[in-house]
């Protein structure tokens, strides 16, 4: 399977890059989100994430739900606008400001993309890119 030029035949090389290449940060994230994903367990709730952007934090969290939990124990749901930033008339000039560079940054790499599950909710929690339709 190839998503974004990523190949699952090249799984492992994936992966030494990323601790190859990465800063510190990143790994801090996955650990920061793996200790508050084990203090929701055996609550009550789903897991709500607003900004999904290229769904590396909504994966992880379904990773973890399957780690911790199991695939049915709670939905994992992920709010994005898939492009541009909507910005109001009255929006704060600091906040124009923060959605130009963000989108300058690559924001919109995942316009016109869908995520949507490879396998149906009972079998796997793994998701896949594809072009909308």
């Amino acid at each position: 399977m190839d998503i974004r030029g990523l190949s699952s035949d090249a799984v492992w090389d994936h992966e030494n890059a990323f601790y190859w290449f990465s800063p510190p940060s990143r790994i801090a994230k996955q650990l920061a989100h793996w200790e508050l994903y084990k203090r929701i367990v055996g609550l009550p709730g789903h897991v709500v994430e607003l900004g999904v952007y290229k769904a590396a934090s909504l994966i992880r969290w379904c990773t973890f739900r399957e780690m911790l939990e199991n695939a049915h124990a709670r939905k994992v749901i992920g709010f994005d606008a898939f492009g541009a930033f909507p910005v109001a008339g009255d929006a704060r000039p600091e906040d124009v400001d923060f959605v130009k560079r963000f989108e300058a940054a690559g924001a919109t790499a995942c316009r016109g993309t869908k995520w949507r599950r490879s396998s149906p909710p009972s079998v796997s929690t793994t998701w896949t890119l594809r072009p909308a339709t």
